[in-house]
């Protein structure tokens, strides 16, 4: 049966500082949270009840009661720029930190890029993309100059004015520039900048195109390729992957057009992985600062999610993430050093949180889509395997005995569900007391339940239930009293926060479905 997959990336949509922001220079740094407090609230219902305000506290999306699987996640090598993090989320982790310029590049490098492009450049320092046109582009636009200028990040950028150097130019030139920044001097990507426009009112054209490295080492887009999965790029994946394990490349230069080529594939699409970037919250609203442009991008988005899921089935997967951050509240305009946040719908996603690397995300569509793993490349999966890997067994024709609420240590009946979710079941047969005395009992219960999963026990005991979801089931063949099901739907708020699920079942008189 065909499966589909679709990764989404929000650009810049950190989730706050990993534990080495302050070598950064980001230490505190939260892009959702303090965005989410600069309007006063965010306004994302659709991300909310797919467990946004679960990952992370966020004005105005409080916790959902029925998430997807919701997390952070964490890049495990160096930087903090579309490049590292979109290689990570597909399992290449560069092996050194990529070179930076923050006083400029090297004269002689600057002499064999004017040798090898046969243009001239002027500026050569770290700046702002919209700052350092308007204080170099009156002179690009009177001599046919180049800006050439750097920032945080592993990037040589090169803008001009396209009445002096076309964009077909400027693309030619950084594809030049591309083959000398190699070796020590490798940078993440060359960039093409083209802007347009008089002194005074220049504006950057939708020509931009990155000249990526290719990566380091083989990818998940590598690996499904290899399993006969076509993989479709939307925005500027192809260009930062350097074409590497991509099929086919759909248009993107900007968010409206990105969700809509990712829309017609969501409706179009037979198979494969749609692997998509929307750039805008990174380089139109992040850099620039523009707290309510942010905020109405992620609107759009949230909007656009709400389409796709009513045409998503349950042979789809779709992951939100995002690849670092760019802290609107930073005292500099460049990306901050992130956890970015994970929301994936699919069947057996058990509302379970989460956490782990950026990679994560390239191992779990591999499984979804070809029901393998890449045991040479980092990253855990959160989807499940396809085929059980515990029997189950038909379901036994009579009940069997269990210890039930008198027994708190015991763990009454473990198996898996028909969603490949790890089943805990508390079984209580026999009529309950009319004023739920049992409440204590089964709070007792719980509680050994929740230890059992969440401490390690489970695993060491049933290995092949490492990385299930956990459901905690009350199964019961008298109907349960009032004070019983408050404290059920009460303790199902705590135990959602950890990560497990709660649910009833009512069992008949002969059969027992696990």
């Amino acid at each position: 049966m065909s499966r589909r997959a679709f990764v989404v990336v929000a650009d810049a949509c950190g989730a706050g500082e990993l534990p080495d922001a302050g070598d950064y220079g980001d230490g505190g740094s939260n892009t959702l949270g303090h965005l989410a407090e600069a309007v006063g609230g965010l306004d994302l219902p659709v991300l909310g009840r797919l467990g946004l305000g679960c990952i992370l506290p966020l004005e105005g999306v409080p916790p959902t009661a029925a998430p997807a699987l919701h997390g952070r996640l964490a890049a495990q090598g160096y930087g903090k720029d579309s490049t590292s993090g979109h290689w990570e989320l597909m399992g290449a982790v560069a092996p050194a930190p990529l070179p930076t310029y923050p006083h400029g590049f090297p004269d002689d490098i600057i002499a064999a890029l004017e040798r090898t492009t046969a243009l001239r450049f002027i500026c050569n320092r770290t700046y702002d993309g919209l700052a350092v046109i308007g204080d170099y582009g009156a002179e690009a636009l009177r001599d046919g100059t180049v800006i050439l200028y750097t920032s945080q990040d592993s990037v040589l950028q090169l803008a001009a004015h396209i009445d002096r150097v076309s964009e077909a130019r400027l693309h030619e030139a950084c594809a030049a520039a591309r083959s000398v920044m190699h070796g020590e001097h490798a940078v993440g990507r060359v960039i093409a900048r083209p802007f347009g426009g008089e002194p005074g009112s220049f504006e950057r054209t939708g020509g931009r195109r990155d000249f990526a490295l290719a990566p380091p080492c083989p990818t998940y887009l590598d690996e499904l390729r290899g399993a006969d999965v076509p993989v479709h790029a939307v925005g500027k994946i192809c260009d930062l992957f350097a074409g590497e394990g991509i099929d086919e490349v759909h248009p993107g230069a900007t968010n409206a057009r990105a969700l809509s080529e990712t829309s017609r594939l969501v409706y179009e699409l037979d198979r494969g992985l749609v692997f998509t970037n929307l750039i805008e919250t990174d380089t139109v609203y992040g850099h620039r600062k523009d707290v309510d442009g942010f905020h109405g991008a992620l609107r759009e988005i949230d909007a656009t999610v709400a389409s796709w899921l009513k045409r998503l089935g349950e042979n789809d997967m779709l992951v939100i993430t995002a690849d670092h951050g760019c802290d609107l509240a930073a005292a500099h305009t460049d990306h901050t050093r992130e956890h970015v946040p994970v929301l994936a719908c699919f069947a057996g996603h058990g509302g379970r949180r989460h956490d782990g690397a950026l990679a994560d995300v390239g191992a779990s569509v591999l499984r979804w889509l070809a029901d393998r793993e890449a045991p040479e490349l980092p990253g855990r999966s959160f989807a499940l395997r396809r085929g059980p890997s515990t029997p189950r067994g038909p379901a036994p024709r009579t009940l069997p005995r269990m210890p039930g609420l008198q027994n708190a240590d015991e763990i009454d009946l473990i198996s898996e569900d028909p969603d490949g979710r790890a089943l805990l079941s508390i079984v209580q047969t026999g009529p309950w007391s009319a004023d739920g005395s049992e409440v204590n009992l089964l709070r007792r219960k719980l509680k050994s339940y929740l230890r059992f999963a969440l401490e390690g026990q489970m695993i060491s005991k049933y290995p092949s239930l490492r990385d299930r979801p956990v459901v905690v089931e009350l199964a019961y063949d008298e109907p349960l009293p009032e004070p019983i099901l408050q404290h059920w739907r009460e303790a199902g708020r705590t135990a959602m926060r950890k990560g497990v699920r709660l649910s009833t079942r009512r069992l008949d008189d002969t059969v027992w479905r696990a």
